[in-house]
């Protein structure tokens, strides 16, 4: 709860910032304490409890929080982040600083998205606008053309 509540957000739309790190961090545990395989069952095991009806983020200046998917799909969505990153010693590291330079500050989703932006040369806009902004999950699609499988994501977001 102290790593999650260690920054606040500005709008109660943002919520997510402190209920998905806060659920981050107990995978963040899982890991240290049994390793990265174990702290991807207990991200897969959550996943069970996202209903995906409504969008992560509220909207902003109607006091309105968003989705209770903030907790299990915001963790999920930051680790999905670590996946794009693709090098854990920068994750951790900017994880680290992100903590630190937001600490008992307020802050906005937007300053996050910039934060963790800054630290790869990938844009991740798209990533964080599906999965913060729309409640549904990208499909999968395949199709067989001329003897090719042909496949694509179908999202809300271009991207």
């Amino acid at each position: 709860e102290w790593f999650g509540n260690s920054k606040t957000a500005a709008d109660i739309a943002d919520m997510w910032i402190h209920e998905g790190f806060t659920s981050y961090s107990e995978a963040v545990y899982s890991e240290c304490r049994w390793g990265k395989e174990e702290a991807l069952e207990y991200l897969q095991g959550t996943r069970g409890g996202i209903g995906n009806k409504n969008p992560i983020s509220g909207n902003y200046g109607v006091n309105n929080e968003g989705s209770g998917d903030m907790y299990a799909k915001g963790a999920n969505l930051l680790n999905t982040i670590r996946s794009i990153y693709d090098n854990d010693e920068l994750w951790w590291k900017t994880l680290k600083d992100y903590t630190e330079t937001y600490r008992h500050k307020i802050i906005t989703t937007e300053e996050t998205e910039n934060y963790f932006n800054a630290a790869i040369s990938y844009d991740l806009k798209p990533v964080l606008d599906q999965y913060l902004r729309n409640a549904a999950l990208p499909s999968l699609q395949f199709r067989k053309k001329n003897g090719k499988v042909q496949y694509r994501w179908q999202a809300d977001v271009e991207g």
